[in-house]
């Protein structure tokens, strides 16, 4: 195991490329990460794994169309970053800009898709499915977080991928006794603050509630401000907390402070934080989007709305407010659900799986 050598085509700032990285470092694989991004502190270094960055700042305003095209110019970094780090497998995380560039270094190469890239991307622009399709159709094995995500891979390019849940460490997300006592009635919302992540739903519902309740909204993004402007616009602002950004280690403690998570995307292609909800043993709303439906059968281990299907909404947190029992049925048995199909020892397991058979096949 010591000997493999994995390099990763991925954002070395994403909370998810950086799950991946310390468990994979951590079971003794030797891992490089090549980020179009720099990255933002030494969180590599404190893992033992090695950066590798194309230089490309992230960008806003009128340098944002070049900083999103730049990456298509950086196949000469890709070339120089495999002649040092030596990789037995390149895995490419992102099927658009880290899959172009994986497909352009002309090494095999394992591509995980994550959402967007499939989802949205491809059907923006024809030249944008081309793309995309030959980044898929080239790679050795595709692989993806849930069955939505693989089928939408089947109808792009007929191939299949192979699913590896996105899972939660059961040791760091479980049930914990409640610190704060005669707290309101407390919804939380773990999302970047963008319109695909229905938070603005979120405040038009809270808006509704004639109970003692409250929203805490954990992320960043662009949508802030303006999200800001609208709770203060329904007359909720003393009623939301706008935490901004918090370490994965960090959402635990909030989860269990919190009596359910809001999972509002109109658009998800698994919801990790759903996962994460379901292993602390608290109830979820979600809408039902793909990921969403894979994961909650509605009125069992949690409740399912219509996307911006706002009545619904409302009802919905009506409900999980004024039904203890059903509160404590669907917490239960969402907890049940994540300890059984999403641990993250067990994805971890199947990923380091695919990397063996891989190296055994010389693919």
């Amino acid at each position: 195991m010591s000997l493999m050598k994995i390099l990763l085509l991925a954002d070395i700032n994403s909370a998810h490329t950086r799950r991946w990285g310390e468990a994979l470092a951590a079971e003794g694989i030797t891992l490089g990460i090549l980020s179009l991004n720099p990255p933002g502190d030494d969180w590599a270094d404190r893992h033992g794994i090695r950066a590798y960055s194309a230089g490309i700042a992230a960008a806003k305003g009128k340098g944002r169309l070049v900083s999103k095209v730049g990456y298509l110019f950086r196949g000469r970094t890709v070339d120089k970053t495999i002649r040092d780090f030596k990789p037995d497998i390149l895995h490419a995380h992102y099927a658009t800009s880290y899959g172009r560039l994986a497909r352009r270094s002309g090494m095999p190469y394992l591509l995980s898709v994550w959402g967007s890239d499939v989802f949205d991307f491809p059907h923006q622009h024809p030249l944008n499915k081309r793309m995309v399709v030959r980044n898929l159709k080239k790679a050795s094995q595709v692989l993806a977080t849930g069955t939505a995500l693989a089928d939408e891979v089947r109808r792009l390019c007929g191939r299949d991928a192979t699913v590896i849940p996105f899972g939660v460490d059961t040791d760091l997300f479980k049930p914990e006794p409640r610190h704060e006592e005669n707290t309101p009635f407390t919804f939380v919302i773990v999302k970047s603050l963008e319109h695909l992540c229905g938070i603005d739903l979120a405040l038009r519902g809270l808006a509704q509630l004639e109970h003692n309740v409250r929203l805490v909204v954990v992320g960043l993004g662009t949508q802030e401000a303006e999200l800001k402007e609208l709770a203060q616009s329904l007359g909720i602002g003393d009623r939301v907390v706008f935490r901004g950004w918090l370490d994965n280690s960090q959402v635990p403690a909030l989860l269990n402070e919190s009596d359910c998570l809001l999972n509002l995307s109109r658009r998800e292609g698994f919801g990790v934080c759903i996962v994460e909800a379901m292993a602390c043993g608290v109830p979820v709303i979600a809408t039902r989007t793909h990921g969403a439906e894979e994961l909650i059968e509605s009125g069992q281990d949690g409740l399912l709305v219509p996307v911006d299907g706002l009545p619904e909404t409302v009802k919905a947190m009506n409900t999980v407010i004024q039904n203890e029992q059903l509160r404590r049925t669907i917490a239960q048995n969402g907890l049940s659900k994540a300890r059984e199909h999403y641990t993250w020892q067990e994805c971890v397991r199947r990923m380091i799986d695919v990397y063996e058979e891989c190296l055994a096949s010389g693919s």
